[in-house]
C-alpha cells in the first residue's frame, strides 16, 4: 500500500515551525553571512574565476560546530580531488567515454561510501570535485590552461578555509572569555 499523508497536516504550519528561532541561530546565520561576505569580496579583488564554488563550499562546510579541523579537512578533501582528477586526466583526457566512466565510477562508489560508512561527508566532498574537475577539460581543453584553472581552484577553497579557521578561532576566544 501506497504511503497516504494526513489532510490535515499543514506545510505553511511545519514552515513555521521550521522558521522559528532557537537559541544560536542568529549567531550562526550572521557568522555565515559574514564569512560569504569576506568571501565575495575576495573574489572580486582577486578576480577569481569559479567563485561561486566558494560559495557552495560555504553552505556545505558551516555548521554550528565547523571548527579548525573541518576547514583544514576541507582543504586536505578539495586538494585530493583536485590531485586524483588530474590523473585521471592524464590517463582519459582526450577521450570522451573514458573520462565519462571514471566520473560515473567515481560518483556512484563515493556516493555510496558516503552512505555506508562514518567518512560520509568527506568522501562526498572529493567526489564532487573531482567530478567538476574531470568536466573541465571540455571547456579548457588546453592541457596548461586547465591545470592553471584547477591553481586557482584550490585558491578558491583555500581562502574559504582561512576565513572559516578565522571564524573558528574568533569564536573560541569568544567562549573562553565569555567563560571567565
Amino acid at each position: 500500500m501506497l504511503f497516504q499523508p494526513r489532510s490535515s497536516v499543514r506545510y505553511t504550519s511545519i514552515l513555521w515551525d521550521e522558521l522559528q528561532p532557537y537559541p544560536g541561530r542568529l549567531d550562526l546565520s550572521l557568522r555565515m553571512a559574514l564569512v560569504t561576505t569576506l568571501v565575495a569580496v575576495t573574489a572580486m579583488a582577486l578576480q577569481v574565476p569559479e567563485a561561486a564554488i566558494s560559495f557552495y563550499l560555504v553552505f556545505f562546510a558551516f555548521t554550528a560546530d565547523a571548527g579548525i579541523l573541518i576547514a583544514i579537512g576541507l582543504l586536505v578533501r578539495a586538494t585530493i580531488g583536485i590531485l586524483l582528477a588530474i590523473v585521471c586526466l592524464m590517463l582519459a583526457a582526450d577521450e570522451p567515454v573514458p573520462r565519462l566512466a571514471l566520473i560515473a565510477l567515481f560518483t556512484f562508489g563515493g556516493m555510496y561510501l558516503t552512505q555506508a560508512s562514518r567518512a560520509g561527508p568527506p568522501i562526498g566532498t572529493v567526489v564532487m570535485v573531482f567530478a567538476f574537475v574531470m568536466t573541465l577539460y571540455d571547456i579548457v581543453p588546453i592541457p596548461e590552461l586547465l591545470i592553471r584553472g584547477l591553481a586557482w581552484m584550490w585558491v578558491v577553497v583555500f581562502f574559504l578555509v582561512v576565513y572559516l579557521v578565522e571564524n573558528a578561532e574568533a569564536r573560541k576566544d569568544r567562549r573562553s572569555h565569555s567563560a571567565e
